[in-house]
This record gives structure tokens, C-alpha cells and sequence, in this order.
């Protein structure tokens, strides 16, 4: 697939750029620390535990919510 930045590109020049994209370390660096998205991941985090730890019998966790436990 990577083959087509080649048949795409203007010119070679432009493919190597779009590659040196692809291939950068930009792509895998968190954006920095918020207040608000932590406490909202945080909140996530233990709701989803709460689910799981309340259908751990069950197949799917959230098989029976709604259903008398």
C-alpha cells in the first residue's frame, strides 16, 4: 500500500516528504496533561471497573444491566 505514495507524489520528492511523515515520532507523543480530560479519564476509568466488577459472572459485563442483580 505504501507503494502508492509513489504513483500519487507529483514527483519523488514529495513522496519521500510524505514518508518521513508517516515515519515521524510526532504521531506517538502525548499532548500534554489537562486537568479536566485526567479527572474525565479517571471518572471513565472507574465507571468502566464498576461495570466490570458488577458482570463478572456474566459473559458480556454489561449482559443484565438494568436487570435486579
Amino acid at each position: 500500500m505504501l507503494t502508492w505514495i509513489f504513483f500519487r507524489a507529483v514527483n519523488t520528492k514529495q513522496a519521500v516528504a510524505y514518508f518521513s511523515e508517516i515515519s515521524s515520532t510526532y504521531l506517538l507523543t502525548l499532548p500534554p496533561p489537562n486537568k479536566s480530560t485526567t479527572l474525565t479519564t479517571l471518572l471513565f476509568i472507574g465507571i468502566f471497573t464498576i461495570f466490570e466488577w458488577l458482570g463478572r459472572d456474566n459473559e458480556y459485563a454489561i449482559e443484565k444491566t438494568g436487570e435486579t442483580l
